[in-house]
């Protein structure tokens, strides 16, 4: 974006006219302002692709395993009930489900939920000036 030297009004002496000057630097700052915009832009939209597709792997993953989890139960329930009516079979599916929750929403809670420290441990918490 800047102009050619023959093109740039001088002072009588040659030197460049402070106006001149002043207009090549705004014209530069434009332009790298511009960069740096279209930069952020393009970067944006690199991480929402990214995150859009690992949304998408994620999900498809999740999917699948509930159903390899549905196959798996119901061979089990199955085999190990092969006489048994269908309402049987459901309630056991069913129960089967339900206690994988439970434990599996209690594993979780271990790993998210910090550790309650034990009562005469000697931790203090808040004020510390119980000493």
């Amino acid at each position: 974006m800047e102009l050619p030297r023959e093109t740039i009004p001088t002072t009588t002496n040659g030197e460049q006219s402070l106006g001149s000057v002043f207009e090549r630097l705004v014209t530069a700052s434009q332009g790298t302002i511009t960069k740096r915009i279209d930069l952020a832009i393009l970067e944006g939209q690199e991480v929402l692709t990214r995150g859009a597709k690992a949304s998408f792997v994620g999900a498809l993953a999740v999917l699948l395993a509930s159903m390899a989890w549905a196959a798996l139960i119901a061979a089990v329930v199955l085999a190990l009930t092969p006489e048994s009516t269908p309402a049987v079979h459901l309630a056991l599916f069913g129960a089967t489900n339900a206690v994988a929750v439970v434990l599996l929403a209690g594993f979780v809670l271990t790993l998210v939920r910090p550790p309650v420290p034990a009562v005469g441990s000697g931790t203090v918490t808040g004020n510390s000036s119980n000493k």
